[in-house]
């Protein structure tokens, strides 16, 4: 058995497998061969989906991975800094003053609305590495997006005594997805820290 892709009259390619077996005389001997010719090409495209399917299966899994590897980065920081001041709050209650105390569950707050605001970037963000949400560019300004960043991780830098500070034209605007360019800054800057 061999696989020969034909012509047919009418011009198109057809894949094919040829079966031929030897027809011998009474001295063994090979006088011709007798054989068929069938059409494989329903065969060989549904092979050809089938493989498509599983590049697609991988790419898919490479995706996946890949998200849950920047959601165990990217959640890990700002809910380290929720966890260090509330168990402050309540541990140490007494200890702080009033306007302490209202400080931390400030911080507590703004970083708890821009996690939840960074887990709805990420989900879309996947949503982007499975092709089920659209590239939207629009323009934006690019300050406003560091900055809310940088008030993200700030806790996490203060941390590690690191400061970080922005040297961006307030009005400069770039177009861009807003969600894709807050997450390419958000762990830009998360690994540098």
């Amino acid at each position: 058995d061999f696989a020969v892709n034909l012509r047919k009259k009418d011009g198109t390619v057809i894949n094919t497998l040829i079966t031929s077996v030897p027809i011998k005389n009474n001295k063994d001997e090979v006088i011709a061969f007798q054989g068929a010719i069938r059409d494989i090409t329903a065969q060989k495209e549904a092979e050809n989906a089938l493989k498509e399917s599983e590049k697609k299966l991988q790419e898919l899994n490479a995706a996946k991975d890949k998200f849950f590897s920047i959601i165990s980065h990217d959640l890990r920081s700002p809910f380290n800094s929720i966890i260090g001041f509330s168990e402050m709050l309540y541990n140490e209650t007494e200890a702080f003053s009033k306007v302490e105390i209202k400080e931390m569950a400030e911080s507590i707050f703004k970083t708890s609305q821009e996690t939840y605001n960074l887990l709805n970037n990420l989900l879309e963000w996947s949503e982007t590495q499975t092709g089920r949400i659209i590239f939207e560019p629009a323009k934006t300004r690019i300050y406003d997006i560091v900055t809310s960043t940088i008030d993200l991780l700030n806790d996490n830098a203060k941390k590690k005594n690191i400061a970080i500070s922005v040297d961006i034209p307030e009005q400069l605007q770039v177009f861009a997805d807003i969600n894709m360019i807050t997450t390419v800054i958000r762990n830009l800057l998360s690994n540098a820290i």
